[in-house]
């Protein structure tokens, strides 16, 4: 019973000199000290602030390499334990903050190693208890971040890296420890700014040695981030093993400014799924991107993509975009299976904004500044498509009618079935895609073309009933038309 009342009294005497700050500076100077001839290395934490089982505030934390250089260096640092059971073996980290951080990963040219690895080596044990036994389960909440920065360079690897965050709040519903399933509720990224480059050489491969290695695969893991918002976010990405492109957006050298979204994903060892609820940027080509939403589905076997809205200051396309597509790896063999289908009516895209992703759209002067229109009901696949109700202008040239094509994309077993109720042109629109001196006669002469008609068939077999009037004349005709093989 005394010697009871006499660790009672012990720990109640320990536990309220812990809570003095004196205390607390000392122990922690301790501890790190005995951190520092660990590693051998300087260690330190500025301030400490401990309300046991409840919250830890550590301040200025630094942490130094071989080098003498920083490895981390945190001005704040704040755990708040949501539970802490000792019979359930339980911990909650309800809130954590860091504050003014900075990590410094690096490993120059004729350094084997980064230059954290003494750390790991010094933690290392060959001691490693393996016969099981009862295990603590561990969980977190809310994460805040305020000005953080991460820099990380592999000679070798030939990356160079830099991220620097003004501000984040995570809030967590679980880490999934024991099922693999990370589950975010919600991540706010402000200011987030990163720059990645590829350095100028082929990256060093390393051979693993698996001699050691446990070959039993990882469970696979799930993630589910159900709302990313991004705020005022900069991304820039060098390949220095290219040379700079002369138009359009180029991919090994790109810099986004001003981007802006709202994201959904879930990720899992079968599918891959995202939602785009908005998304706006501006990219140093000059295109800008106003609104995009778009979700996807992406398993083994198929993928599927629904375009709600693309928005820029010449484009418009505000009506849903379904597209399907087979298994990428057998993409190649199953074009004929890529599907779309869609409502449209009076969407815009603009050749302007069509020429960032494909430059050669420039080469043609007469519509390189041109919008398409389009309306009408597209459904089908590749090689069954229909698009019933169509209506596609370029400029000044219209095209108005019925459209079945099956057989696609191999030519020689096309067939169509066209009600054309329209066409505008003009033979200087058509000469521009016509190789020259490839006609025998002079498309240009024709000036305006209406056409009108009926076509069935395929490429060596087909009927037309047709009306074609030009500046030079009227054609009008009802053909029939069988071609050898």
């Amino acid at each position: 019973m005394y010697i009871a009342v006499f660790l009672i009294t012990i720990f109640f005497l320990a536990f309220l000199l812990l809570k003095q700050s004196k205390v607390q500076t000392f122990v922690v100077r301790k501890v790190t000290e005995n951190l520092s001839n660990t590693l051998k290395t300087k260690v330190s934490i500025g301030r400490v602030d401990i309300d046991f089982f409840k919250t830890l505030v550590l301040e200025n934390v630094y942490v130094e390499d071989k080098a003498k250089d920083t490895i981390l260096y945190a001005g704040r640092v704040k755990v708040n334990i949501g539970l802490l059971s000792l019979s359930q073996q339980k911990i909650l980290i309800s809130y954590s903050a860091l504050e003014n951080a900075r990590v410094n990963i690096y490993k120059k040219d004729g350094m084997k190693e980064f230059n954290y690895d003494f750390i790991l080596k010094a933690f290392s044990s060959n001691n490693v208890d393996t016969t099981g036994g009862s295990t603590w389960e561990f969980d977190m909440e809310d994460i805040e971040l305020s000005n953080i920065r991460l820099s990380f360079f592999d000679f070798a690897g030939k990356i160079d890296l830099d991220v620097q965050l003004k501000k984040s709040q995570i809030d967590l519903q679980t880490l999934g420890l024991n099922d693999q399933h990370l589950i975010v509720d919600k991540v706010t990224l402000i200011g987030l700014q990163t720059a990645f480059t590829n350095l100028r050489g082929t990256p060093e491969t390393l051979s693993a040695d698996t001699s050691k290695q446990n070959t039993q695969p990882a469970p696979p893991w799930s993630f589910t981030v159900k709302n990313l918002t991004i705020e005022n976010t900069t991304l820039a990405y060098n390949n220095m093993n290219f040379a700079e492109a002369q138009s359009g957006i180029d991919y090994n050298h790109t810099y986004v400014k001003n981007l802006n979204g709202e994201i959904g994903l879930d990720i899992n060892s079968k599918n891959y799924s995202f939602n785009v609820k908005s998304l706006s940027l501006h990219e140093e080509s000059g295109f800008i991107l106003n609104d995009l939403k778009v979700s996807a589905l992406l398993t083994d076997t198929s993928t599927s993509i629904n375009l709600a809205r693309f928005l820029t200051p010449l484009s418009d396309l505000d009506h849903s975009l379904k597209i399907s597509l087979p298994d990428f790896a057998k993409l190649q063999e199953k074009v004929n299976e890529i599907g779309a289908q869609a409502s449209f009516d009076g969407d815009v895209i603009s050749l302007q904004d069509v020429a960032y992703f494909a430059p050669q759209v420039n080469e043609f002067t007469q519509i390189k500044n041109q919008k398409i229109i389009i309306s009408g009901d597209l459904d089908g696949r590749i090689d069954n498509i229909v698009f019933n109700d169509a209506s596609v202008s370029l400029g000044k040239n219209l095209v108005v009618g019925d459209f079945i094509l099956k057989g696609l994309p191999d030519v020689d077993k096309l067939t169509f079935d066209v009600n054309l109720e329209r066409l505008q042109t003009t033979g200087k629109f058509i000469a521009e895609f016509v190789p020259d001196k490839s006609s025998p006669v002079n498309i240009t002469s024709t000036g305006n073309i209406l056409a009108s008609g009926n076509f069935k068939g395929n490429i060596n077999k087909f009927s037309s009933n047709a009306v074609i009037k030009t500046s030079i004349g009227q054609v009008n005709h009802n053909l029939r038309l069988v071609l050898n093989k």
